[in-house]
């Protein structure tokens, strides 16, 4: 296990989720689709490519790409949730707001993913309206 601590890891997650080092940095600088880095690979040995095969197709990354999903709530707060990692919601008094605790909290759940040791690729995020 990491030896970081839990507020470690979620301003790095922040930064990551946000693009910025800064938490306290509004969401509106940042563009709605927001990129985690891709974990680093093993160094496995590869098989030999297939000499006869006519032109070798390069290998698409692994990628997963999380929706945003929000809703705008009778008292004026928004409710953002991201229903692929379950537990994932957030309230916000703005949109803006909304969209940083979410993405903040998926990228915390992806690195602990990854810490574990699941395979995650890229991950990228979307938001739709509910």
């Amino acid at each position: 296990m990491d030896s970081k601590s839990k507020a470690a890891r979620r301003a790095e997650a922040i930064a990551w989720a946000t693009g910025v080092g800064d938490p306290s940095v509004s969401m509106m600088a940042v563009p709605h689709t927001t990129v985690l880095p891709e974990a680093p690979r093993s160094n496995s040995p590869r098989r030999p490519a297939n000499p006869r095969a006519k032109e070798a197709r390069p290998k698409r990354p692994k990628r997963l790409t999380l929706k945003i999903e929000v809703v705008h709530g009778d008292d004026g707060r928004w409710l953002a949730s991201v229903p692929a990692l379950p537990g994932i919601k957030a309230h916000g008094k703005d949109l803006p707001n909304a969209l940083v605790k979410v993405t903040s909290l998926a990228a915390s759940r992806v690195l602990e993913l990854r810490e574990q040791g699941v395979d995650v690729g890229e991950v990228r995020f979307s938001m739709s309206a509910a």
